[in-house]
Parts: C-alpha cells; structure tokens; sequence
C-alpha cells in the first residue's frame, strides 16, 4: 500500500499495423518473460490481422540526476 515500492515495468510491448510508421503500446511488464508470452497470446488470438508485435526495453533514464562524482563512486561499487 502507501510506502510500498512499486515494480518497474521496464518490458513495453508495442503494436504496428502493417506498414504504418506509427508504434502503439499494448502493455508493460516486469520480466521479459511475461511480455513475450503477452506477445505469443496476442498474436495466436489475433491470428494473421496484419498486427505486428515488438518489444522495448527501458534501458537509460534520461530524467535521471546524477553528479559526474556518483557516476564514478556506482562504477568502482560495481
């Protein structure tokens, strides 16, 4: 409840029709695990609709702070 850490959904799962240049996010997930079996299910209930399905991943935060000091401090910690 309140104080609780909520999960990152990292894994975004995203559709495109056809040819369209245009990407629409479907769902997000925890583990790459879950989002491809949301994309298996997806694509065996919708069958051959044209539909494409693909993943992406959050992999850098851009709004993230952090000093050239912690950057180095969280690279010598790793």
């Amino acid at each position: 409840m309140f104080g609780e850490k909520k999960q990152l959904k990292k894994y975004i799962v995203m559709s495109r029709y056809g040819d369209n240049e245009n990407f629409y996010q479907s769902k997000a997930f925890v583990s790459k695990e879950d989002a491809d079996k949301y994309a298996e299910l997806m694509l065996k209930v919708d069958g051959d609709d044209g539909h494409n399905y693909f993943l992406f991943e959050q992999s850098k935060d851009y709004s993230e702070k952090i000093s050239p000091m912690n950057d180095f401090r969280k690279a010598v910690n790793e």
